[in-house]
């Protein structure tokens, strides 16, 4: 069933506007969130991963390590993993949940299972490259195409859901960089607050004078080199995080889940 444009468009903001992954992209670019729901207005304070100061165990240089582990995204076939991402902003948190399917060359699927109007809402990025939506709910029936960068299918913290695989992260976290900002690591995997496990910590620090200010902190699998969380800072404070859960890669995903 199609619908005449102006009215897809007014609609589609009811469900598209939240759709989420990670992604939890993230990209250079932020806009204001639009959905807010209750929450805590800040991170924990006792989480070392929220602490805005550049952390005293990364010791090593990173940009070779980060490059290494963009390359090994790249390389990947097809994965699946739930991502669960929290915006810190205006003294809300904004969650976000969704489920994330790639395969091989650029496909995406984003299923939204954030509990709240906007469940089961999807985002496509076909074969052909085309961005697809579908609303969740009563507005099921109704499909659009739009762009991959439109605010419509940006998460809380602007970014947009279909670039919020693996090597889009990277490839992004690698640019800047290029550009200009630092690398630093632990030369090993360390534990990070109670968090089970250990981890490398990558982060990325934009100069400033009188010393650094913290852009990203990644926590990367020591087997997988993937990531496991994903903070970003802004103006000194945490700004959004995103946590990466069962992740599945190698999976036998058919073209026709990338189509709607």
């Amino acid at each position: 069933m199609k619908f005449p444009h102006a009215l897809i468009e007014r609609s589609a903001a009811a469900f598209v506007a939240c759709l989420v992954v990670a992604s939890a992209a993230l990209t250079a670019a932020v806009v204001p969130a639009r959905a807010m729901t209750a929450g805590a207005a800040a991170p924990a304070a006792d989480d070392p991963l929220f602490d805005p100061s550049p952390a005293a165990v990364c010791t090593a240089p990173g940009a070779q390590h980060l490059s290494s582990a963009g390359k090994n995204a790249d390389g990947l076939k097809s994965y699946v993993f739930e991502s669960h991402l929290d915006t810190f902003t205006n003294k809300k948190t904004v969650h976000e949940a969704g489920v994330f399917y790639y395969k091989a060359t650029d496909m995406v699927r984003v299923e939204n299972r954030s509990k709240d109007y906007r469940a089961g809402s999807v985002v496509v990025k076909e074969k052909s490259g085309a961005v697809r939506a579908r609303g969740g709910l009563a507005l099921a029936y109704m499909t659009m195409t739009l762009d991959e960068n439109s605010r419509l299918i940006s998460a809380a913290n602007g970014y947009s859901v279909v670039k919020g695989g693996f090597s889009n992260l990277f490839a992004g976290a690698n640019a800047r960089v290029a550009r200009g900002s630092t690398c630093a690591m632990t030369p090993s995997a360390v534990p990070l607050g109670n968090r089970p496990g250990k981890f490398v910590i990558v982060e990325i620090r934009e100069p400033k004078a009188g010393g650094e200010a913290l852009l990203e902190r990644i926590l990367l699998d020591p087997v997988s080199n993937l990531p496991s969380e994903w903070a970003l800072f802004k103006n000194g404070a945490p700004f959004s995080n995103c946590r990466f859960l069962n992740i599945k890669l190698n999976q036998e995903l058919k073209d026709e889940l990338f189509d709607l």
